[in-house]
């Protein structure tokens, strides 16, 4: 399966719009895993996607917990925010 530019407009969009709704937060990056990254994809082998998004300051400062991974199945997306994602890094 070759992944056009094209093809992922609307996913980029749809994961946006997941992030806002979820957090008012922003998309900071999206990359390509799987097969796909590692260079040997089988015609039936779906894209992986990982992120890091940023929370909005009112909702890190909020009485409510951070969410600090959103998941979106079909196509398979994880993202974490960026505060998990440097605590996994260290």
């Amino acid at each position: 399966m070759e992944i056009s530019t094209e093809s992922l407009i609307p996913i980029i969009s749809s994961i946006k719009k997941k992030i806002s709704d979820t957090c008012s937060g922003k998309l900071l990056y999206l990359t390509i895993s799987g097969a796909h990254l590692y260079g040997f994809p089988s015609p039936d082998s779906d894209v992986d996607y990982r992120g890091c998004y940023l929370y909005d300051t009112n909702h890190i400062l909020g009485l409510r917990s951070a969410k600090d991974t959103i998941t979106i199945n079909n196509p398979d997306i994880q993202l974490f925010e960026l505060g998990k994602e440097i605590h996994l890094a260290l």
